[in-house]
């Protein structure tokens, strides 16, 4: 049987590895970064402020507000 080509899995920028790792020739962070971006693009809101729950979806909440032009935060309530 051949070797099939490598696919990406979109869980691997999403989920599973921290935004420092490189997988499948990009850094984690870009990834949510420009993730956030399409979704302020595909899917805009009027808001003042983003603000970012979960962890993973930190830099996902930068690239949202970044491509929105408002502020951003995380939750710091534990």
């Amino acid at each position: 049987m051949p070797h099939q080509e490598p696919k990406s899995c979109i869980f691997e920028h999403i989920y599973f590895d921290l935004p420092n790792s490189m997988v499948f020739g990009r850094l984690v962070y870009e990834s949510r970064h420009l993730f956030g971006e399409i979704l302020a693009t595909e899917s805009p809101v009027d808001c003042n402020v983003v603000i970012a729950v979960l962890d993973f979806r930190v830099v996902v909440a930068l690239g949202y507000a970044a491509k929105a032009g408002v502020a951003s935060t995380t939750n710091t309530k534990n």
